[in-house]
C-alpha cells in the first residue's frame, strides 16, 4: 500500500507547488486584479490558492502517515494473541487521510481546471475589446 501511495502523494505535492507558483507568476496584472475584487469577505484568487495550499498541506500529511510503514515494511510478524485495535484503529485513520486526500486532489483538479477555463474565457473578451477599438 505505502508502494503506491507514497509516490502518488509526493508526485501530487509536486503537482501543487507547480501549480501554486504558475497561479501567481503566469496571470496577467489586470487577470489578478479582476480576481481580486472582494466578494463576501474574500476573493476568487485567495480561496483558489487555500485550496491549492490545502491539497498540498493533506498531502504531505498522508505522505507522512506512511512513513512507518515505509521503515516498517511489508513483513511485519505478529505475536498469538496481539492486540491489533490500535492498529486497525490507526490503518482506519492512515486510509481515511489517504482517501480524503485523494478527493481533495479531485477538487483541486477541478478548480485549476476552472481557473483556466476563467483566464481562457478573460484572454478573449481582451481580444474581442481590443478587435472592436
Amino acid at each position: 500500500m505505502a508502494n503506491f501511495f507514497v509516490p502518488y502523494d509526493t508526485v501530487v505535492f509536486g503537482f501543487t507547488a507547480t501549480a501554486v507558483a504558475l497561479s501567481i507568476a503566469l496571470p496577467s496584472e489586470r487577470f489578478i486584479k479582476f480576481l481580486s475584487e472582494i466578494r463576501d469577505g474574500s476573493t476568487a484568487f485567495k480561496d483558489f490558492l487555500f485550496i491549492l495550499a490545502w491539497n498540498g498541506v493533506v498531502h504531505i500529511l498522508a505522505f507522512f502517515l506512511f512513513i512507518p510503514a515505509i521503515f516498517i515494511g511489508d513483513s511485519v510478524t505478529l505475536s498469538p494473541g496481539t492486540d491489533l485495535s490500535s492498529l486497525r484503529v490507526f490503518m482506519f485513520f492512515v486510509l481515511w487521510v489517504q482517501f480524503y486526500a485523494c478527493f481533495q486532489f479531485l477538487v483541486t483538479t477541478i478548480g485549476v481546471y476552472e481557473l483556466a477555463d476563467l483566464y481562457g474565457t478573460y484572454c478573449a473578451s481582451l481580444r474581442k475589446a481590443d478587435d472592436t477599438h
